[in-house]
């Protein structure tokens, strides 16, 4: 059993990984920011524990740490799945603001929850932020996702390579498939993404990869 933090866990995405990881046994602290939302998630998976958390600052990022750790005592496993909602974006004809506010929903949330909660996992614990497919090319209308997804990869890169004194796995992981809520048969579901989390966390070296893909 491990102490898992699942940060933007009302998402589609964060809401799958919540769900199994807590099927099986885990305590799984599930962050959102709102809390008709984490309701909603709990009566889903009655084993989640909810608690509403802002990360889109430093300070409060450190503030929901604070929180994680009052609440589960230790830290073994963080996931970060925070992304916000995928309108379409031509970035020819977005203004500076506009796409700052963007890195700021995206990347500098990442940033701050990485630097908050880094420091306060268990050794040999794991902090794996969840990111996208389209790094690898340009997505027409949503240049500004496969612009923040190439950003995150390089920011979980250059974590792994700074925090190694902490001796704790810090990954990418990327879906490459759409996810769908399990009504589909095109891509993933978020069940699946979920179970392929589970399996990972039973694998101490995460392939040694910091840049991990799924599906493969």
């Amino acid at each position: 059993m491990k102490n898992i933090v699942v940060i933007g866990a009302t998402g589609l995405v964060g809401g799958g990984i919540a769900g199994v990881l807590s099927s099986v046994g885990n305590r799984v602290l599930a962050l959102g920011r709102n809390q008709a939302s984490l309701d909603a998630l709990q009566t889903r998976f009655p084993n989640v524990r909810p608690l509403v958390a802002d990360i889109g600052s430093d300070a409060g990022a450190q503030a929901a740490a604070a929180a994680a750790i009052a609440a589960l005592g230790t830290i073994d496993v963080v996931i970060t799945s925070v992304n916000p909602p995928r309108g379409q974006m031509k970035l020819r004809n977005t203004t500076a603001a506009q796409f700052s506010e963007f890195f700021n929903q995206t990347i500098i949330s990442h940033f701050a929850a990485a630097r908050a909660f880094l420091p306060v996992i268990a050794e040999a614990g794991a902090y794996i932020a969840v990111g996208g497919g389209s790094a690898d090319f340009v997505w027409p209308n949503y240049g500004h996702i496969s612009t923040a997804q190439a950003a995150q990869r390089m920011l979980l890169n250059v974590l792994a390579a700074e925090y190694t004194d902490l001796k704790i796995a810090v990954r990418n992981y990327m879906i490459t498939a759409m996810v769908h809520d399990g009504s589909s048969k095109e891509g993933i579901s978020a069940h699946q993404v979920g179970d392929n989390i589970r399996a990972l966390l039973n694998d101490s070296e995460y392939g040694g990869k910091v840049v991990l893909r799924f599906p493969q």
